[in-house]
């Protein structure tokens, strides 16, 4: 069993990451496109920023995608059948869909996110008094950058249940990210991706 990162399964991989192959795939059009319809003209700054800002963007979201698989680890002053018993009644009384349950070892949920995200799928494991707690966009439903879910509330939701607000958090290598920050990279995505599509649309003109 893996504390560390949560493990996907299947088309799980292939939905978390399909904003990366999606960008990789623009990048690799970009590459392509010059290759079989070779241009005369001398102005080769498209040809070269067309692929290259969306294969950086590819490597960020790979990046913040394999990161948020983490699990995030809190420090109880309870053992593993009082925080489990915690949190079934806490699932039940938010309206969360239990996918699977180990009594006292692990339980996995799924959360409506409707309008922010497709929803959410939070996953805890348990370990003696330590809870080992990631949430990520759902990867059983639509491709999602996991930046743009309900996550941080849903981490937080659990740890409250389970012990109020006086907890200590860990993330194993590196601090977790304030919110600023997180806020700070959903606008530079947007940004990022209002350039992408910029482009596309500005090269689509041009080539005419």
């Amino acid at each position: 069993m893996n504390h560390k990162a949560l493990e996907l399964q299947g088309l799980e991989k292939l939905t978390h990451y399909a904003p990366v192959l999606f960008l990789l795939s623009i990048s690799l059009v970009g590459i392509i496109t010059p290759v079989v319809k070779p241009s005369h003209r001398s102005d080769v700054l498209p040809l070269i920023i067309f692929p290259l800002i969306p294969g950086i963007l590819a490597i960020i979201a790979y990046w913040w995608q394999k990161r948020v698989l983490r699990f995030r680890l809190f420090h109880t002053n309870h053992n593993s059948e009082e925080n489990y018993n915690r949190l079934i009644q806490l699932f039940e009384k938010k309206g969360w869909t239990v996918k699977q349950r180990y009594h006292s070892q692990l339980i996995q949920a799924t959360v409506p996110g409707f309008p922010k995200s497709w929803g959410e799928l939070v996953t805890v494991r348990f370990l003696g008094n330590d809870l080992y707690v990631n949430s990520i966009c759902d990867p059983a439903k639509y491709p999602s950058v996991t930046a743009y879910g309900h996550n941080r509330n849903n981490i937080l939701t659990i740890v409250k249940a389970v012990d109020g607000s006086n907890q200590t958090l860990c993330d194993f290598d590196e601090p977790v990210m304030s919110k600023p920050v997180i806020s700070l990279i959903r606008v530079i995505g947007l940004i990022a991706w209002a350039v992408v599509i910029g482009a596309m649309i500005w090269l689509f003109f041009k080539s005419r």
